[in-house]
């Protein structure tokens, strides 16, 4: 191998990846951190509750060679995307084929100037929604992003403890998702009048 790296979780080359669920993860300080890039279709793949912090490449990563479909990241927490490529939430089909990737209620923060909080301005992503875009590092237009918040500080506890303050714009600002109904932690969401994003 030319590039020798690690990834918190990768799915690559002749594989397919079906019914995958990956939750309450912390993952620190890796190459990429989920990475699903098949030869063959990817299928009912669930990330959520999840907190990546400090990749080189793409925090939330899925670029399979034929369709994605039924592919859902909820409710996770991005900090921190370092590299010139850093787009948090990357889902792309390079085949044409049909894309289904729902991205809800996410936390994306600190990506470098040089990114987009979705890979290729999200024209791969099924309308992300309830996302909170925060980055000292660019200034986002709200247009781009209509059904996210951006370019508000998530307000965390602190630098590695991603709870929020209760002041924070992610409270009570995500959309209700049926398939789950706990938080990283196990609290039953939502504590508020909505669920909480991230």
């Amino acid at each position: 191998n030319g590039n020798p790296h690690v990834d918190c979780i990768q799915s690559f080359g002749n594989s397919s990846v079906n019914a995958l669920l990956i939750e309450n993860n912390r993952c620190y300080d890796a190459h990429e951190g989920f990475n699903f890039s098949t030869e063959t279709a990817a299928d009912n793949v669930i990330i959520r509750n999840n907190i990546v912090k400090l990749m080189d490449n793409y925090n939330v990563c899925s670029v399979c060679n034929y369709g994605i479909t039924n592919f859902k990241v909820y409710n996770n927490t991005l900090d921190n995307g370092v590299g010139s490529s850093s787009n948090n939430i990357f889902c792309q089909n390079y085949a044409g084929l049909t894309v289904s990737c729902d991205v809800k209620n996410n936390i994306l923060v600190n990506f470098p100037a040089s990114a987009n909080p979705y890979g290729n301005n999200g024209t791969w992503i099924d309308t992300p929604t309830n996302n909170l875009l925060y980055s000292p590092y660019k200034s986002l237009t709200q247009g781009d992003w209509a059904n996210d918040i951006v370019n508000q500080d998530p307000l965390f506890v602190g630098s590695s403890d991603y709870r929020l303050q209760v002041t924070s714009p992610a409270k009570d600002a995500g959309a209700t998702i049926a398939s789950f109904a706990v938080d990283k932690n196990g609290v039953t969401r939502p504590q508020g009048s909505a669920w909480d994003i991230g």
